[in-house]
């Protein structure tokens, strides 16, 4: 599965959407329209870039996590 396929990337916000906003607010964005703002950015890049989830980096594996905690991390760096 890619996160082409629309039920797979909605499965994909709604498991990390709420791990990622409680990141963000630990890195200091407090303002819950940045966080938003941030996390639209960090899900869309994914999109873009066609991420495949293999067997060695499921949706819950340590290397898809710190991909989407890196993302945040610059997109939180870059305002």
């Amino acid at each position: 599965m890619t996160l082409q396929d629309a039920g797979f990337f909605e499965y994909i916000v709604t498991r990390y959407e709420d791990k990622l906003s409680r990141y963000l607010i630990r890195l200091g964005v407090r303002n819950k329209v940045d966080r938003e703002d941030v996390l639209q950015e960090v899900f869309l890049k994914a999109l873009r870039q066609g991420r495949a989830f293999t067997a060695s980096a499921t949706p819950g594996s340590r290397p898809s996590r710190c991909g989407y905690r890196s993302e945040a991390q610059a997109q939180v760096a870059s305002r």
